[in-house]
């Protein structure tokens, strides 16, 4: 009942607006026919703003609809993307720990805080983690691009 969303009321104003031009132009023709001469001025009048209601009530429905749709795609394309991340994370803390088997210590933030470790540790020849929030950066950084710290080698 709730899947595709926004294509249903994208439908539904399309919908909404064809029977709203139909019964405009329907009774636009009856006015015209029970007034005689003036009446298919009316009429004619009728069905043409009843035409352009029809359209402009419709198009806050049909922009929701978008909307919807759009968001939808939006998450998809966040979810795909968190999941490349991780992969990425795992693909990165793999390699660190394979390059480095029992070499790096794990700095926890309140030991480097309280003064116990000042200097960046070194993961491998492109790496080092940050001795106050543990972050893992390049080598190359002056400063921590997460929590600011001088990374000293």
């Amino acid at each position: 009942m709730y899947e595709n969303l926004g294509g249903k009321l994208k439908g539904l104003a399309i919908v909404e607006m064809i029977l709203g031009v139909i019964a405009s132009v329907v009774y636009g023709i009856i006015t015209g026919v029970t007034l005689g001469a003036i009446g298919w001025i009316v009429g004619i009048i009728i069905a043409v703003v009843g035409i352009l209601v029809s359209y402009f009530s419709t198009l806050g429905v049909y922009a929701i609809g978008e909307i919807v749709e759009n968001v939808e795609a939006v998450w998809s394309d966040i979810s795909g993307i968190r999941s490349s991340l991780n992969k990425i994370d795992s693909s990165i803390n793999n390699m660190i720990s394979s390059s480095n088997s029992g070499v790096v210590k794990d700095v926890k933030p309140a030991e480097a805080k309280e003064g116990g470790v000042k200097e960046a540790i070194p993961l491998n020849d492109d790496l080092v983690k940050c001795p106050v929030c543990g972050c893992i950066q390049k080598k190359s950084r002056d400063t921590c691009w997460k929590c600011d710290a001088e990374l000293k080698q």
